[in-house]
């Protein structure tokens, strides 16, 4: 959860679990760790509930079931995976064992021609 990752405006981030994707675009590039982009996405969940819950619609509810789901994530409650796919190569994921293999890491290169 510490983990620092920079994700780009153009890298999109799935956490495959959930089956939660934050698009590409959809918001600022940013350094923080992985419980902050975990953060950022239930607040921007969150922010639009109280018009939901005003407005009866069952979304709310689904979203507050996911924001449920979202918080068990930062609790550590059982293994997911983030991936971040950014076709710029300018996002990252920290090493936190740097110069030695991080098995939890995977890093994949796209191919150019």
């Amino acid at each position: 959860m510490n983990r620092e990752m920079v994700k780009t405006d153009s890298a999109t981030t799935r956490i495959h679990e959930l089956d939660f994707q934050i698009p590409a675009f959809s918001q600022k590039g940013a350094r923080s760790t992985v419980e902050g982009l975990i953060t950022h996405a239930t607040s921007g969940l969150e922010r639009d509930q109280p018009a939901r819950r005003a407005n009866k619609d069952d979304t709310a509810e689904r979203t507050d079931e996911f924001v449920v789901k979202l918080e068990e994530l930062k609790q550590a409650v059982s293994p997911f995976t983030v991936i971040t796919d950014d076709p710029s190569g300018n996002s990252s994921v920290e090493n936190p064992r740097a110069a030695q293999k991080d098995d939890a890491l995977v890093i994949t290169h796209y191919n150019w021609t």
